[in-house]
């Protein structure tokens, strides 16, 4: 990252999507989108890849599914063996419910916790919205333009977009 961004500020997100993928095409960087509701489009034209956070779901569900499977039959055939009227004690259908229950669970909160940790959300942070309005009725793309200021500015306000200066940063 060069440090020189370009933000510009949308009120349709037809224009967000078309004015990403230009830049996209442009060979310019993205560094990031912000609107109120998830925008149809605007993942493809980012160029961003797939999630991996089902694979954590997965894994987690899956990992945590047969520990309680194993659980349940260690508890009901070694540490507590019980005899109900001579039926075995690894009944396997009985233990499915629970585990499969666990397993849910489990995954659930492994994806939760992936996503806090990889976007960085965390207690006590404090939001960085680079324009006013975009959480509730304005969309924004942030360029990172580098040398190309001029070329990124000319991109985004051909496409209906507004440039704002960054906050902190002296205005244009």
């Amino acid at each position: 990252m060069s440090g020189k961004r370009i933000v510009g500020t949308f009120r349709r997100h037809e224009d967000l999507v078309a004015a990403a993928t230009a830049v996209r095409g442009a060979g310019l960087t993205i560094e990031d989108a912000f609107s109120p509701y998830p925008v149809p489009g605007l993942a493809d034209a980012m160029g961003l890849s797939l999630s991996r956070l089902g694979w954590v779901c997965f894994f987690a569900g899956m990992g945590a599914a047969m520990a309680m499977l194993g659980l349940e039959i260690w508890v009901s055939t070694v540490a507590w063996p019980l005899n109900f009227g001579g039926k075995p004690d690894n009944a396997l259908p009985a233990f499915i419910p629970p585990a499969f229950e666990f397993g849910i669970l489990c995954g659930a909160l492994a994806t939760v916790a992936a996503l806090l940790l990889r976007s960085r959300l965390y207690p006590g942070k404090r939001p960085w919205l680079p324009a006013p309005g975009i959480s509730d009725d304005r969309f924004a793309l942030v360029v990172d333009a580098g040398s190309a200021t001029a070329e990124a500015g000319r991109l985004v306000t051909r496409h209906g977009g507004t440039l704002v200066p960054l906050p902190g940063e002296p205005g244009r």
